[in-house]
């Protein structure tokens, strides 16, 4: 959180101000001559360029307000589960720094290019800077000898004796560090990475080594493929690039805000944030300062990290937030019993091998269509969209804002400033930062300036906003914060009361917080040097399922599943290439590929009969051998398909062997039928199933209603029928 979070002057391109902290006296913006003043020509053409979708014409409320609710925002209350994996918190924590990352804060003499470079550096976008930073050229300290790959780090063997792997170093499994590049001990541990934001706590880390992972599998496939080393580099970023851009909209987005206001804004377009421009773009404080602090309230107390750290671990159930903190670079030293506060403390300088993330507890492969991924426990996901932060973040440690060290001020534990609400809400206090109220207010003209009067919406009454936690506030206190509601606070709360079918924790951001997110990302993507919205004929090719690409997608491209990657401290993990693994589940179709054993089957047969209509003569024999695995070959040579020879979703959907599920005469039954059922009367509240939980298998008229109301509901063409799309959004393909 340091860099973001600790940032104290922010400069208003579109007001041409800087904005700063405010004197703790102050109750009125006249108070404070630090608070708003015009920028210098220096600060106009070096800081990162912000903007304010609304200019606040609120009193501002007082110090000791903010820090009763910020008090009662962190209370403890018991971690109850949203339905989003928790490994979709730690991914918003890294876009947001890929958002917010001023490429042009470089070391001193660092070439920074054309003006037109320069703006574009200081301006929020989704290029993955954070990732390649200024690329190899201009910073080849990230990259390999070949100047093409990113450099990744070895972890260091740490144990228990029992847990295969955990006593050995594990190359790739951690982020490269400073170590010997450095004089100086406290920057040993640091990650070697261009935003070390993304080292502030393990999770986090740990999405940032999948991206690096993914890139650099990217560009074996394009070498594979007969890309010139030449133009490898950039054909395999902006490859990635689109790629990320595509799992951001279809399934990370629609996780957090309102799936009809994402789908409103990238087909319809903006109304309040820079709507219509097409000039580099600036960052809403309303966005930095109030709607994406939203990941906040997801974060858990502790999780089911892995085989060593977790429910029934070898170790114990020590995946603490603060845990996670302590085994960072950033926040932490990476050395286990030690204090946080320390960045010197133990012997460990990398990452221990034990603490490894095991993936499939962390996103939802089974849902996804993977069920040989599934947990050997359960999926952590994520708290609700709330006002309640866990515990922990009462108490945030020094590194995390950038307040460890000797020139650093002297913070106490129990300060204030170490509350990350009370931290929230003082900055929107410091930058003038307009209420809930006021945002309403502007979309709600915006809307009837457009034409569409018939969604305006009322906007969170006193009631709704004070709900029943703060009784101890003064009757002065609940009137000012009911009618001046910091905007970071309403959007939590109005996520809190937008449920999915009135179920409990299902919020997502709602008018306000889900419109402003929502189209600050159509904007940076559209900014971005690299965008999805410039390319409207891509279509994702690095999926199981042409035309589908989610997280869990990025992460099998990343690590090799069959070779125990994606928990690799996991021992009973079933694995694709293990046949004596746990048994998956029959609705599931397998891959198919050329191992030892041979694969043997019925599914195996009817590859064989679809190879041979497409003019590859094989004889059926439904034996996987090496003359199917050259068919394959040549046929995913044919069609541009990644020549691997796996017969995943990509290669069995050319081949036409992936059905849609569809009402027909006669009807359609089956396995796959009975998993759409169970899908959808999840997400629909249809009952679909027998009084004992059972599902029929048969693609009658109800489960037709349950497709037609699930498309209604995404924004998808309502027809009824289960195809890619309506199955990819139902995380089964």
């Amino acid at each position: 959180m340091s860099e973001r979070h600790n940032r104290e002057f922010f400069f208003l391109a579109d007001r041409g101000e800087v904005r700063g902290p405010v004197a703790t006296a102050a109750a009125t913006r006249e108070a404070s001559p630090e608070y708003l003043r015009p920028a210098t020509h220096s600060e106009a053409d070096r800081m990162f360029r912000f903007s304010e979708i609304v200019t606040t014409t609120s009193p501002l409320p007082s110090e000791e307000l903010l820090l009763k609710v910020a008090e009662v925002m962190t209370q403890q209350t018991q971690d109850i589960d949203s339905p989003i994996p928790a490994g979709f918190t730690y991914l918003g924590q890294f876009v947001d720094h890929d958002l917010t990352r001023d490429v042009t804060n470089v070391p001193f003499g660092t070439s920074v290019a054309t003006p037109e470079e320069l703006m574009q550096g200081r301006s929020p976008s989704l290029d993955l800077d954070s990732l390649y930073g200024g690329g190899p050229t201009a910073e080849p300290g990230f990259y390999d000898a070949d100047r093409i790959k990113l450099k990744l780090g070895r972890t260091q063997a740490s144990g228990p004796a029992e847990t295969p792997n955990a006593s050995r170093d594990l190359d790739g499994f951690d982020l490269p560090r400073i170590g010997s590049g450095t004089t100086d001990p406290a920057q040993v541990r640091l990650a070697n990475i261009p935003d070390q934001r993304n080292d502030e706590n393990l999770a986090v880390a740990q999405i940032h080594l999948a991206f690096i992972r993914f890139h650099n599998r990217v560009c074996d496939r394009l070498a594979s493929a007969g890309t010139p080393s030449a133009l490898l580099f950039e054909r395999a970023r902006e490859l990635v690039t689109k790629h990320y851009h595509w799992m951001l909209r279809h399934d990370y987005l629609p996780r957090v805000v309102d799936p009809r206001i994402v789908n409103d804004v990238f087909r319809r377009g903006r109304l309040i944030v820079e709507p219509g421009s097409s000039d580099v773009p600036t960052m809403p404080l309303e966005f930095s300062v109030g709607a994406f602090r939203l990941g906040h309230s997801m974060i858990r107390e502790i999780y089911d990290w892995n085989a060593v750290f977790g429910v029934n671990g070898s170790i114990g159930d020590f995946g603490t937030l603060l845990n996670l903190f302590l085994f960072s670079g950033t926040s932490g030293n990476l050395n286990p019993g030690t204090d946080s506060d320390d960045p010197i403390a133990g012997s460990f300088e990398r990452l221990p091998t034990n603490w490894v993330i095991d993936w499939t507890r962390m996103f939802d492969f089974v849902r996804d269509g993977s069920p040989e991924l599934a947990p050997e426990t359960f999926v952590n996901f994520a708290r609700p969209l709330d006002i309640r932060l866990t515990d922990p973040l009462r108490q945030l440690p020094l590194g995390s804002f950038g307040a460890r060290g000797p020139s650093a001020p002297p913070i106490s534990p129990g300060d204030r400033r170490r509350n990350l609400a009370f931290r929230n809400l003082m900055r929107g206090r410091m930058v003038q930062l307009a209420t809930g109220q006021e945002l309403a207010a502007r979309i709600n003209a915006a809307l009837t300036a457009a034409g569409r009067t018939t969604e305006t919406f009322t906007p969170l009454s006193r009631d709704q906003i004070l709900g029943d936690e703060f009784g101890e506030l003064t009757a002065a206190e609940q009137d000012f914060f009911a009618t001046h509601t910091p905007l970071w606070f309403y959007v939590l709360r109005e996520a809190s009361l937008n449920l999915n079918g009135g179920q409990p924790g299902t919020g997502r951001l709602g008018n306000v917080g889900g419109r402003i997110v929502a189209e600050v990302f159509h904007r940076a993507m559209g900014g971005s040097r690299i965008s999805l919205l410039r390319d409207p004929e891509f279509s994702p090719t690095l999926g199981a399922v042409q035309g589908v690409f989610r997280m869990t997608d990025l992460l099998q491209v990343a690590y090799d599943a069959r070779r125990g990657e994606l928990r690799p401290l996991s021992p009973a993990a079933g694995r694709p290439q293990d046949p004596g693994g746990a048994a998956t589940t029959a609705a599931v179709v397998r891959d198919l590929l050329l191992q030892s054993p041979i694969l043997r089957g019925s599914d195996v047969s009817s590859l064989q009969r679809a190879l041979g209509r497409r003019g590859l003569a094989l004889q059926v024999d439904g034996a996987f051998g090496p003359r199917t695995d050259a068919a394959v070959r040549q046929w995913q040579s044919s069609r541009g398909l990644a020549v691997d020879g796996v017969v995943g979703m990509r290669t069995r959907q050319s081949l036409g062997l992936q059905r849609q599920l569809r009402r027909q005469t006669p009807l359609q039954r089956g396995d796959d039928v009975r998993v759409l059922q169970r899908a959808l009367q999840g997400a629909v509240q249809i009952r679909l199933s027998a009084p004992d939980g059972s599902f029929d298998g048969v693609f009658g008229e109800r489960t037709e209603l349950a497709v037609r109301t699930f498309q209604s509901r995404q924004g998808l063409l309502v027809d009824g029928i289960a195809g890619p799309l309506t199955l990819g959004e139902l995380r089964l393909i």
